[in-house]
């Protein structure tokens, strides 16, 4: 796919209302609601879906999962369709077939047929509800043997709850995007867990209390089995984390679960910086053990190895040894605080310099002061897209912080590539520097250091014993919300 071709591509797609950035009377214009999507599915007869489906929802680590359970299917010997939003440096990366991106041809000719058949211009379809649905299409067409879907801003009413899953994974809930999903957690629970239908099963990560109520209230009504990670209080739908190490490159941790590792510790070793990672990665065993017990098989300890050379860009990302640099895309109090973390965790320091952009839905001033009383430096960039947060309006921001010790130096500038290069030579011998900010701000930093934004394919060995066929949930008539 050459640039210039996918760039027509892109020109197409972009004359539909991009939800992610919209907001106020613009966005109202566009209701939440799955008719459009069910329509369109109903016309392709992909209703009643050929593969199976896992849908991971939450507020953060949605993206990171949705990587660890595409490296474990693979190492298990599936062919996986993957589904991610929101993309760092291009719309081809959230449509991935074997963790790379599909070919033009193929988007092409599903694009051409999506738009022959329902004039999405003249529909004033979403452009993340038609993406879902040519990437449900474009999975049939690629021979493959499961899907992962990356909820995007909720799951009770998000594009990917149209179809049924198999398998429901919840990473965590914080108070996000409230004044579409509402002000309080229980609201926010209750539009991500909403998806979730009668019978299938859940895997959870832990979350806030009144959250996972709501999440056990709504398995319990709809008859849908809720496993929990690090739960001693049900050991046989739990997966419990032990003996986590975290060092300067990664960390070890054993799992252990009674009904998917049958009692056994067994061990893991992630090449992932941040403390949040080992959680993800129990979440995943237990998601791909259920899809597997459904379909009649066993999860395979030796798959667990193909987790330990998986680097996610954008991720705290660790892109150099002297400065040492990380890349995330953080951008609410609670990410950034493991952002924060794993500076701690990977240099033993906090960070010397921070380079930093926001849109302007986020929690500005108390990201602000967070890392300002952590960084000797803040090096302010404008954020890229709409939403974006101008240089002037942080400065305005910081003027009204009320700083407990020395406040740091505040550098200001017009441009991502201006920030980056001052940010680095603020750097010096074992300092070390953090970038944070949107996928947009992340992708451009990737761009202008030619840095891949999807992981390294996986090239490991894998194990394979039956083919993920029948499924047990979504070709039932009685699969239902």
């Amino acid at each position: 796919m050459t640039h210039v071709e996918w760039q027509q591509l892109e020109r197409r797609l972009s004359q539909l209302p991009d939800m992610e950035v919209l907001r106020g009377p613009q966005r109202s214009k566009h209701s939440l609601s799955l008719n459009t999507v069910h329509q369109m599915l109903e016309v392709l007869a992909l209703t009643v879906y050929p593969l199976p489906i896992i849908q991971v929802v939450g507020s953060k680590g949605k993206g990171t999962v949705a990587w660890m359970l595409n490296r474990l299917l693979q190492a298990h010997g599936w062919r996986t369709g993957m589904y991610q939003s929101p993309h760092l440096q291009s719309r081809k990366e959230r449509v991935l077939l074997n963790g790379d991106y599909a070919s033009l041809d193929l988007w092409t000719e599903v694009l051409d047929m999506l738009w022959e058949t329902f004039d999405p211009v003249e529909r004033q379809i979403s452009r993340f509800e038609l993406e879902t649905v040519l990437a449900l299409e474009m999975f049939v067409r690629a021979d493959l043997d499961v899907v992962i879907l990356e909820a995007g801003l909720g799951g009770k009413k998000d594009a990917t709850s149209a179809i049924a899953p198999d398998v429901v994974g919840i990473t965590s809930m914080e108070l996000e995007h409230t004044e579409i999903l509402g002000p309080r957690i229980e609201d926010i629970a209750y539009q991500k867990a909403g998806g979730i239908r009668v019978g299938t099963p859940v895997v959870s990560a832990p979350l806030p209390a009144p959250a996972m109520r709501i999440v056990a209230s709504i398995c319990e009504k709809r008859n849908a089995p809720l496993f929990r990670v690090a739960d001693e209080t049900s050991p046989e739908n739990a997966i419990q984390l032990q003996d986590v190490s975290l060092d300067t490159t990664g960390c070890d941790f054993t799992l252990r679960s009674d009904k998917w590792t049958h009692g056994e510790a067994w061990p893991v070793r992630l090449s992932l910086l941040g403390p949040h990672n080992p959680t993800l990665a129990a979440l995943s065993v237990g998601i791909v053990g259920s899809l597997l017990e459904s379909l009649g098989q066993d999860f395979e300890p030796s798959s667990l190895k193909s987790l330990q050379e998986l680097s996610i860009p954008g991720r705290l990302q660790h892109i150099h040894n002297s400065p040492s640099v990380i890349l995330d895309v953080a951008h609410t109090p609670n990410s950034v605080a493991s952002s924060l973390q794993a500076c701690q965790q990977h240099g033993q320091r906090p960070p010397h310099a921070v380079l930093l952009g926001l849109n302007s839905d986020k929690r500005a001033a108390e990201l602000l002061q967070r890392l300002g009383e952590q960084a000797q430096h803040l090096c302010l960039v404008p954020n890229p897209g709409p939403r974006g947060l101008g240089t002037d309006e942080l400065q305005s921001i910081l003027t009204n912080i009320q700083w407990s010790g020395r406040p740091p130096q505040v550098h200001t500038f017009s441009s991502v590539e201006q920030g980056w290069q001052h940010l680095t030579a603020l750097l010096q011998g074992d300092h070390l520097g953090l970038a944070l900010g949107s996928f947009g701000l992340i992708g451009e930093l990737q761009q202008l250091l030619h840095l891949n934004p999807l992981p390294t394919p996986y090239k490991g060995p894998s194990v394979r014993t039956k083919a993920p066929s029948p499924l047990p949930m979504s070709l039932h008539p009685d699969f239902a919300f």
